[in-house]
């Protein structure tokens, strides 16, 4: 799971590789910006864009059905587990697309298709509403 400050000119602007993992990420975010980037936030900034982000986007759950699911995931199509309970969550909530760098960009795994927003082609505004 990756983490951005902004999307400016159609480009995500990485906190971190590797900034948080599912069943961890709050944790993950935390560490990323008050440890791991240039200009660290102080405790009460991170604290307050993890409330953001808490309200702006839904949090859905590792549930016991993703985790069997992505047990299946990761064994049938040679996924590491935290990509496959990402791709799980995504194929039991009917999201259909998944933006990381994880995974082969252009992919579709059982009709979850996934998307590299590091790539050149990636235009942010495409995706937006």
């Amino acid at each position: 799971m990756r983490y951005y400050t902004s999307i400016e000119a159609g480009t995500p602007t990485p906190l971190a590789r590797d900034a948080g993992r599912p069943g961890g990420s709050d944790g993950g975010f935390y560490n990323a910006v008050t440890r791991r980037i240039a200009a660290p936030l102080t405790s009460e900034q991170a604290n307050e864009r993890i409330k953001n982000l808490a309200m702006a986007w839904p949090v859905l759950e590792i549930t016991p059905l993703i985790a069997i699911e992505a047990a299946r995931g990761a064994s049938q199509h040679q996924m590491r587990i935290w990509d496959a309970q990402i791709w799980a969550t995504a194929r039991l909530n009917q999201i259909p697309v998944v933006l990381s760098e994880d995974f082969s960009d252009g992919a579709v795994i059982e009709g979850i298709r996934i998307v590299n927003p590091f790539t050149v082609s990636f235009q942010a505004r495409d995706w937006v509403r």
